[in-house]
């Protein structure tokens, strides 16, 4: 089943959702207003944070894993969010 097969019927008016796992995930973290599944190396939150001081503030269980890893994976699982190494994360779609 690709993502495009599922319809979004909280839209007004009701939509597929993107026709890729990355793009469809994208979206529903967008609509849903938390991360679904995000994956984050040091440049990953260099980029977005600008400086590791305010990465630290805003995301400190990612930065505190990407000290000792070089990945860690934000996904949405059973209503909760959580945080582990990349390698230990299931796969997006």
């Amino acid at each position: 089943m690709k993502p495009a097969d599922w319809i979004d019927t909280g839209a007004v008016p009701p939509r597929p959702l993107p026709a890729t796992v990355a793009a469809a995930l994208a979206y529903l973290a967008e609509a849903l207003g938390h991360p679904v599944y995000a994956h984050w190396t040091l440049a990953r939150v260099k980029r977005r944070y600008g400086s590791l001081a305010d990465a630290k503030a805003a995301q400190p269980t990612v930065l505190k894993l990407l000290l000792a890893h070089d990945g860690a994976v934000e996904y949405w699982e059973r209503g909760r969010l959580r945080t582990v190494t990349a390698d230990l994360a299931p796969r997006p779609g």
